[in-house]
């Protein structure tokens, strides 16, 4: 048996030029704005200064970066900018739609969405905004980051010249594993990087 069987990988789906794009800087996907979709939603623990949050693992399905994911924590906390924020992701994700009232835009809920786990294989563009070292264990790892604003709408003008993809060529993980997608408070899900390998 040869080395490409043990990988079990086909060389007629396989792009050269998107893998070597997508190895540079250690498989991380490049700083800026990717086409992807939610992969995966579970809820954090709260720490001291939080009501805990949620973890969203989106998957790029376009560009160089194709095939790499982004974890971002939602966290809930008695901040304005905190609140806001998690506002924003639920219009963007689907949660929330705009209205016009009194001359000014406004959220409302969308009938039969209330929870994020409901908006896995949603599309998106996600903003990396860095990439950020951390030690956990005497040992370094390297993530890519969300900026701020984090996630956009696909029909967002900013987005016209992102690369897309095909996102059922993604098989989102919590979909595929029976709609498991919120882990209960106290499961910690290790979370992996390229150094884990």
């Amino acid at each position: 048996m040869g080395l490409l069987d043990r990988l079990g990988v086909d060389l007629d789906k396989t792009n050269a030029k998107e893998l070597e794009d997508a190895m540079k800087g250690n498989g991380l996907p490049a700083i800026g704005l990717h086409h992807a979709v939610l992969d995966g939603v579970r809820e954090v623990d709260p720490t001291t200064n939080t009501q805990g949050g949620f973890e969203l693992r989106f998957k790029i399905v376009g560009g160089p970066s194709k095939g790499s994911e982004v974890k971002e924590v939602l966290w809930i906390t008695e901040k304005e900018k905190a609140k806001n924020r998690v506002l924003m992701f639920m219009h963007r994700l689907g949660l929330l739609s705009k209205v016009q009232k009194n001359g000014q835009e406004h959220y409302v809920p969308v009938p039969g969405k209330s929870e994020l786990h409901q908006c896995i294989g949603v599309e998106c563009v996600i903003d990396v905004g860095e990439h950020e070292t951390r030690e956990h264990q005497g040992k370094k790892y390297t993530d890519a980051k969300l900026s701020f604003e984090g996630v956009l709408k696909l029909d967002d003008k900013r987005c016209e010249k992102v690369p897309r993809g095909t996102p059922g060529a993604t098989t989102p993980s919590a979909q595929a594993a029976g709609g498991g997608a919120q882990v209960p408070p106290g499961k910690q899900v290790a979370q992996q990087t390229f150094d884990d390998i």
